[in-house]
């Protein structure tokens, strides 16, 4: 079992990244809906085995609007900072 567990969903919107919903251990901490302007949704997930191991982090895309291309995509990414260089949560 980890040490420690949590995922936070981030969307990307019109107006930039937004901070979705939040789980520890598999139970959510705090439920957002989703901004109803999302055009990505993704999913960070921090795992930290032991008290003394570094976390070990994965982004999955898991959400995507079918009516926006990946360039219109990658383009909207391009304007906003990347919710990988956001802090960490403490």
């Amino acid at each position: 079992m980890p040490y420690d567990r949590y995922s936070i969903e981030y969307h990307l919107t019109l107006r930039g990244w937004i901070e979705g919903t939040a789980t520890y251990f598999g139970k959510v901490d705090a439920e957002t809906v989703p901004p109803s302007d999302r055009v990505e949704t993704w999913l960070k997930d921090v795992v930290q085995r032991s008290g003394y191991s570094s976390e070990d982090i994965s982004w999955s895309r898991i959400w995507r609007d079918s009516t926006k291309t990946e360039d219109e995509i990658k383009s909207l990414r391009a304007k906003f900072l990347a919710p990988h260089k956001f802090p960490n949560p403490k």
